[in-house]
């Protein structure tokens, strides 16, 4: 468990302990199993023969299980790609009957470790199954099935989805107004959750997603945008700009986006793609739309050519991923740009069938520094980017990225270029790094 909070992987100390756990797992209770396989999953080490040794004494003992260990334990049979059924059902039926007790978030991490092996109707039914429940659930809790509907083009599925979104997820009025407005759905005024209730009646509650600023902030966004913007020949540069004159408006209403300098960085890496032309561009991280609109030509100086045809960007919070599209729409580029609700690690290698190999021209990461460099590496094992394809990496300083920054400017590896560039509205004052690399 330590050596997984420092994220130290040491192969040799653990097949030493894969080996002398198999042989002790029947004295172990429920805290030394789950914390057992979530420490292998953390450091990505699957010990095939242990976790086979696991499973059946986990079953057998599930009903035991607290709601944080039968969260753990689905998730590290999950992160691993081991599936075993007997066990993966058997946590299912412990976590409906402790529904009363699980957190925010436990929804989440249990209906995703879920989704990696049940059939899609099964997955359906207990999904409603967790509902009828009444758990407590939040956007990301209620968001999980997205994914998979968009996956197979399920649209009936999808507006499901929203719709139950909309009815039970706890969101501010203004918010629940902009989502069942883009979603087409009724808002639900029983749903509202105001600050003083998550407060004092939702133990475990984060204010900032559940009725706090955060919520606000990106309706007022919309609403902002909407206001100021009209139809016509540059309403994509229209929005590029709204989104930016609404975040210097107040220092509480700034929105981390890569506009100002970063912005010209990114201008640049478009006007001089080489000959991958950029084909395909990603962008991990869709926020609220604003890098998804540069991309896909909204900038005047910088249109859409034909080499530059699609745009695919991943969120993984649906309230921004509604926006996002929102914005998108608003800008008429929703033809050229999509945003797709998923964590890169889900979404990409299901994206190969629809892309196929060396079809990436363009990355652009900015959602979270910590994991660049294994985004990096997943693009480069499916065979995702083409030759010159151009990577760009935001917030490398601020929160950073150094794992990331080690591995691509050290000797012997590609050199990725690092730049020193103010933060957007830090009126020069707040450093932050882009970096940016051609692929070979």
């Amino acid at each position: 468990w330590s050596f997984a909070k420092l994220l130290y992987v040491h192969k040799p100390l653990l097949h030493a302990i894969a080996m002398r756990s198999a042989r002790l797992l029947e004295s172990y209770g429920a805290q030394e199993l789950s914390n057992t396989v979530w420490a292998f999953a953390t450091l990505s080490f699957s010990d095939v023969p242990l976790m086979a040794s696991i499973a059946p004494v986990a079953t057998a003992k599930c009903d035991k299980f607290s709601p944080q260990h039968l969260t753990n334990t689905a998730w590290a049979f999950a992160e691993v790609s081991y599936w075993d059924e007997p066990l993966m059902m058997a946590l299912a039926s412990a976590a409906l009957q402790k529904i009363n007790s699980m957190r925010f978030g436990d929804g989440h991490t249990m209906l995703w470790s879920l989704e990696h092996g049940l059939e899609s109707t099964q997955m359906w039914l207990f999904f409603e199954r967790w509902l009828g429940g009444n758990p407590a659930s939040d956007v990301l809790d209620l968001g999980v099935m997205l994914p998979s509907c968009e996956g197979r083009r399920d649209a009936m599925q999808e507006r499901n989805v929203w719709g139950r979104l909309c009815l039970l997820a706890t969101l501010r009025r203004d918010m629940q107004e902009i989502v069942a407005g883009v979603t087409g759905h009724e808002r639900n005024p029983a749903a509202y959750i105001d600050k003083d209730r998550v407060s004092n009646d939702i133990p475990g509650a984060q204010v900032a997603r559940h009725g706090g600023h955060a919520q606000h902030k990106l309706a007022m966004l919309v609403q902002h945008v909407e206001a100021v913007v009209s139809r016509g020949p540059d309403v994509g540069n229209d929005v590029l700009n709204a989104i930016v004159e609404f975040s210097m408006k107040k220092f509480n209403y700034w929105l981390k986006v890569a506009a100002d300098v970063k912005a010209t960085l990114i201008n640049y890496a478009l006007d001089h793609a080489a000959e991958a032309r950029h084909r395909v561009r990603m962008e991990l991280g869709a926020y609220v739309g604003y890098s998804s609109l540069r991309l896909a030509g909204a900038a005047r100086s910088h249109p859409v050519a034909l080499e530059g045809w699609r745009v695919k960007s991943l969120e993984v919070d649906p309230l921004h991923v509604c926006v996002a599209r929102h914005m998108l729409n608003l800008g008429e580029r929703a033809g050229l740009a999509e945003i797709a609700t998923g964590q890169a690690k889900d979404l990409l290698p299901k994206m190969l069938e629809e892309f196929g190999h060396f079809s990436v021209g363009l990355v652009f990461m900015d959602h979270r520094g910590t994991r660049f460099h294994e985004e990096l590496g997943l693009f480069e094992r499916e065979q995702f980017l083409s030759s010159q394809a151009d990577i760009i990496c935001d917030n490398v300083l601020h929160p950073g990225a150094p794992v990331f920054l080690w591995q691509e400017t050290r000797p012997g590896r590609r050199r990725a270029n690092v730049w020193s560039l103010p933060e957007f509205g830090g009126e020069g004052c707040i450093e932050d790094w882009m970096a940016h690399e051609r692929y070979e």
